[in-house]
């Protein structure tokens, strides 16, 4: 009698390091998501499935091999205030059609298509001098710091963010022998 021994495939693929760019879009650019897939039998479909502010309903859109064991597709561009939510799902090529999703452990992956004005600046950096302790203002008070500003017109408020140098600040007592 002649024994036939059959090997079931019942390894789903692996979905690893998902991440999309550009990290922060604005209006306007294209979006594009990636993914490392990667199974023994291979991989025979890896899709996106992404969802725009919660509407009904996944569209689904067939990924390919960028290079290596990387996926990538481009789900387009989106208008400002836009959430997309995403996730991958991979087939593996065995007879078992095992499949496997990240969905970034049922939190989706969320990407937030931000408002950038057309009258922005580019930020803006300056060293502080140091000044004798009756000058000092209560915001920037230790010599070191480095204040960073970055208007935003929004609200027609400017947002400033200050950012303490302790390295700066040590490095400043030790030339003056304190």
């Amino acid at each position: 009698m002649e024994q036939h021994i059959v090997i079931i495939d019942t390894i789903n693929p692996t979905i690893t390091n998902v991440y999309h760019s550009p990290s922060d879009p604005i209006e306007g650019d294209t979006i594009n998501a990636y993914a490392d897939i990667e199974d023994e039998a291979g991989i025979a479909i890896a899709e996106i499935y992404f969802q725009v502010n919660d509407e009904m309903g996944w569209t689904s859109i067939p990924m390919a091999v960028y290079g290596g064991t990387t996926y990538h597709v481009s789900i387009g561009s989106f208008s400002e205030d836009t959430e997309i939510r995403y996730y991958i799902k991979a087939s593996d090529a065995s007879d078992s059609n095992n499949e496997a999703i990240n969905d970034n452990e049922g939190n989706y992956y969320v990407i937030y298509i931000l408002f950038l004005p057309e009258s922005s600046t580019q930020p803006t950096t300056s060293m502080v001098e140091e000044t004798s302790e009756e000058e000092s203002s209560t915001e920037l008070s230790e010599p070191g710091q480095i204040s960073i500003r970055a208007p935003i017109n929004l609200t027609g408020l400017e947002i400033v963010l200050l950012i303490a140098s302790a390295v700066l600040y040590r490095k400043h007592k030790k030339m003056q022998g304190k």
